[in-house]
C-alpha cells in the first residue's frame, strides 16, 4: 500500500489454551499498516517441519487478494518484527498490500 503516512505496528494474538495450546504454543503477531491488517508473523506450530517463524503478507490480487510468505524464516518471533522494520521499505516498494479491518 503506497500511500502517504505509514504507521507500522504489530499484534500479539491471544494464546491458545486447553488443547489447542498443546499445537499452537507460540501465538500469532499481527502485523498492521495504518492500524488495519496486512499480514501475519506466524509461530511454530504441529503443523510447521522447521520449527521456525514465518511471514506472510496479504497481497493484492485483481479484486481480491492472496496470501504470500516470504521465504526467509527465523528463529524468533522478535528477529521476524526487526526483520520487517528494517526492510519496510523494500516489502512496500515490492508488494502492493492489502488490508482489511479487525
Amino acid at each position: 500500500m503506497k500511500n502517504k503516512k505509514q504507521n507500522l505496528s504489530f499484534k500479539k494474538e491471544k494464546v491458545e489454551t486447553g488443547l489447542g495450546g498443546v499445537g499452537y504454543p507460540n501465538p500469532d503477531t499481527i502485523i498492521k499498516l495504518n492500524k488495519l491488517e496486512c499480514g501475519k508473523i506466524s509461530g511454530p506450530s504441529w503443523r510447521t517441519k522447521d520449527n521456525l517463524w514465518h511471514v506472510s503478507f496479504m497481497v493484492k490480487s485483481g479484486d481480491s487478494w492472496r496470501l504470500v510468505r516470504l521465504k526467509k524464516a527465523f528463529e524468533k518471533e522478535s528477529e521476524a518484527r526487526e526483520f520487517i522494520k528494517r526492510n519496510w521499505d523494500a516489502i512496500n516498494e515490492k508488494y502492493e498490500l492489502y488490508q482489511f479491518e479487525d
